[in-house]
C-alpha cells in the first residue's frame, strides 16, 4: 500500500509540475497571436486615418456598404479588432500574474483555439523552475495528505 501511494504521489507530482510550463506556453501563444493581430489592427487604423476616418468610422462605413463583400469584410474586421483587444488584455493578465494566479486566470478565461493548439504542441518537461517544483511538491503532497484527512473525517468522535 505504501509503495502504491508513493508511486501515485510521484506521478501526481510529475503531472502537477507540468502546469506552469503548460500555462507559460499558452501565455506565449496568446502573446504571439496578440502581436500578430496588433499588426493587422494598426494597418487598419493607418488606412482609416489616411482616409480621414476613425477606426470605428471605417468599420461603420464598411458594414454599411451596398457591396456584400465589403459589408462582410467590415463585420470580419470588427471581430478581428475585438479579438486583438481581448488577446492583448488576456496576455497582460497572464503575464502580470505569478504562477498560481496565472494558473487560475488561465482556468477562468482560456481561449479554446489557443488552448487546443498549445495542447497539440505541448511536450512535457522536467521542471527546473521554482514554480514547477512548487507545483510538483503540491501534487506529491496531495496524495500523501488527502487520504489521511479522509481517514480523520471517518473516525467516530
Amino acid at each position: 500500500m505504501l509503495g502504491l501511494r508513493l508511486a501515485a504521489s510521484v506521478l501526481t507530482g510529475a503531472l502537477a509540475a507540468q502546469a506552469p510550463a503548460f500555462t507559460d506556453q499558452y501565455t506565449q501563444r496568446v502573446g504571439g497571436a496578440a502581436q500578430e493581430l496588433g499588426v493587422i489592427a494598426r494597418d487598419f487604423e493607418r488606412s482609416a486615418d489616411a482616409s480621414g476616418l476613425t477606426p470605428d468610422g471605417a468599420l461603420d462605413r464598411l458594414k454599411a456598404a451596398d457591396d456584400p463583400f465589403l459589408a462582410a469584410h467590415g463585420a470580419d474586421m470588427s471581430r478581428t479588432l475585438a479579438r486583438a483587444r481581448w488577446l492583448r488584455d488576456h496576455h497582460a493578465q497572464l503575464t502580470r500574474a505569478g504562477a498560481f494566479r496565472r494558473f487560475a486566470a488561465f482556468g477562468q478565461g482560456a481561449d479554446p483555439d489557443l488552448l487546443s493548439g498549445t495542447w497539440q504542441d505541448y511536450r512535457p518537461a522536467v521542471p527546473t523552475t521554482a514554480e514547477g517544483l512548487g507545483f510538483a511538491a503540491l501534487g506529491f503532497l496531495s496524495i500523501q495528505i488527502l487520504p489521511r484527512l479522509r481517514r480523520r473525517r471517518r473516525r467516530p468522535i
